[in-house]
């Protein structure tokens, strides 16, 4: 996106306000409502000042008193209900877009969703949408009101004389020409900044996950030089957008003070002329200050309109990524597990990962997959499961083309475990009812003593329903994954580095585990180990100068 406008922002979160309509109109009434009396306020004191000094009309001045009264106590209520509304939609809106980035997160291409920091996807769901409410609020309504109520007090100022009227508009004038110019540096170095923040918040997730990596291999000064570096960079940026901001709040606040000066003397020289009252002379200086406060915020609200946008930016470029495509139609259904890869060709952008491969894989067959770091294994899985599509040649399941099936029905039908075992935070039985919901308490028992987890789970003070996030070591992950495969039973099954962390001989046990639990079904195992390539039935090197694959 070359160029992000107020426009397109407003375009971009239309959906957002329709959905709370009525909520908007009911928060903007009850504001307008609130800026309507504070202009009323400062005739009626000057009308009470007049009939005190002028008239001598003490009764008047108590009627005009209990109307003061009446609109102090009715603008409080107001106040209640304004701000009713608007946490209301703070908390509703924001809550409405975190679903709607969610529900997206689920649908984007895992290609895409492969090249972003996990920080910067966390900034996106948790901490934007609420900018975009607080953008709406203090940036659009407000400043709508803030506008209404300076053309009020302009119109307000012509009545009591034309010199204070025009003077108001010059000032007007001049300080929305500073606010505009300081708006768009905001808006530029607030850009920039949402940009190096999600960089920065990627980064630190990552060196916050692997502490213990950069411990054990003493890196501790290159992190904190580039948590320095980092820290720095967007301390410049947000440095840009506050002196920008800073720099046209201060010449606004001069302007006011010379024009309050002049407005001063006008109004001195209008009362010696008998022109104008003690009251209405009191109203022009509250006018006056009611004005430059208006402006401030017109300023303050503009600027930090434009600092918001680019947060809006960076939800409408997330939520503009593609969905994972799903035109197949075939459901599959009790996989028998035979692949057929036959020519494929396979490119990462201009990277090459495979180029004519060819592999077959009977039903029931244990394969082994072995090759260097980056040569195509995890790739081939995800070719397989469809999260990726073959450039040409063909990838068959059962003799269909991988994409002829439904995504759901394919990737119901094929197990997959991998290094890092997902481990939800909640109970054993929870996460064991991720992989089957209706599965029954001695189905979850029978899966518990055939991984080997039974040892573990009577000795835990609540037995499944023990909360497990903390307490499992890599591998009871390991059989917890294993578990979850054995509810599921499907055709096909592809382990994915499972037993790296293991030690030799907890390895062989792994491997022999899944072999006897899986006797007739085909499996697929990504590997570097020697001890898992003997235990199977064929092994397939991707790489090398063999592209094709070297089968043993």
């Amino acid at each position: 996106m070359e160029k992000y406008t107020l426009k397109s922002a407003m375009l971009f979160l239309k959906p957002y306000i329709s959905a709370y309509k009525k909520q908007f109109i009911a928060f903007y009434v009850g504001w307008l409502a609130e800026t309507v009396i504070s202009v009323l306020f400062p005739k009626l004191f000057g009308r009470m000042l007049d009939e005190m000094i002028y008239q001598k009309d003490i009764a008047a001045f108590f009627k005009i008193s209990g109307v003061a009264i009446f609109l102090s106590l009715f603008s409080g209520a107001l106040f209640y209900w304004i701000y009713a509304q608007h946490h209301y939609l703070i908390v509703m809106f924001a809550f409405q877009m975190k679903m709607d980035i969610f529900r997206k997160f689920f649908r984007m291409r895992p290609a895409d969703l492969k090249k972003m920091k996990t920080g910067e996807v966390m900034a996106v769901m948790q901490d934007y949408p609420a900018e975009c409410v607080h953008f709406l609020i203090r940036g659009v309504i407000h400043q709508i009101n803030h506008f209404i109520i300076l053309a009020a007090l302009m119109l307000f100022s012509f009545q009591i004389h034309f010199i204070a009227g025009l003077m108001m508009v010059v000032l007007s004038g001049v300080c929305g020409g500073i606010t505009i110019f300081a708006g768009k540096r905001s808006k530029e170095a607030s850009i920039r900044q949402k940009e190096q923040y999600g960089e920065y918040i990627g980064w630190l997730y990552e060196m916050i996950e692997n502490f213990l990596s950069i411990r054990l291999l003493s890196m501790q000064k290159k992190v904190k030089a580039k948590f320095d570096a980092s820290s720095s960079k967007m301390f410049r940026q947000r440095n840009r957008m506050n002196l920008a901001q800073a720099i046209s709040e201060q010449a606004i606040k001069g302007l006011f003070l010379l024009s309050q000066l002049s407005i001063f003397a006008v109004s001195v020289y209008l009362i010696q002329e008998k022109i104008i009252t003690i009251g209405t002379f009191t109203v022009l200086l509250t006018y006056f200050s009611m004005m430059a406060q208006k402006i401030t915020l017109i300023n303050q609200s503009w600027n930090d309109a434009q600092s918001r946008i680019g947060t809006i930016r960076k939800i409408q470029e997330f939520m503009s990524y593609s969905d994972e495509t799903d035109s197949g139609a075939l459901q599959m259904e009790h996989c028998r597990g035979q692949v057929e890869i036959n020519n494929l060709c396979f490119s990462y952008g201009s990277e090459r990962i495979f180029d004519n491969f060819s592999l077959h894989i009977r039903p029931g067959e244990k394969v082994a997959i072995t090759g260097d770091s980056g040569c195509g294994k995890s790739t081939l899985a995800e070719l397989l499961i469809g999260m990726v599509k073959a450039d040409s040649g063909e990838v068959k399941i059962d003799g269909n083309a991988v994409g002829e099936y439904s995504l759901k029905s394919l990737r119901d039908e094929i197990g997959m475990m991998f290094q890092d075992a997902f481990v939800m935070d909640g109970s054993l039985k929870e996460n064991l009812l991720l992989a089957y919901q209706k599965a029954s308490d001695k189905q979850l028992k029978d899966v518990i003593s055939a991984v080997g987890l039974e040892q573990y789970v009577k000795e835990w003070p609540d037995g499944m329903d023990t909360k497990i996030g903390d307490i499992l070591s890599g591998g009871q992950k390991q059989r917890l994954a294993l578990a979850q495969l054995c509810l599921r039973r499907p055709g096909l099954i592809i382990l994915d580095e499972p037993t790296s962390a293991l030690d030799a001989a907890e390895e062989e046990r792994m491997i022999s585990k899944c072999m006897g639990l899986f006797i007739d079904k085909t499996m697929i195992m990504i590997t570097h180990s020697s001890r898992v390539e003997a235990m199977c039935d064929k092994c397939v090197r991707i790489g090398g100068e063999n592209e094709k694959g070297i089968q043993t």
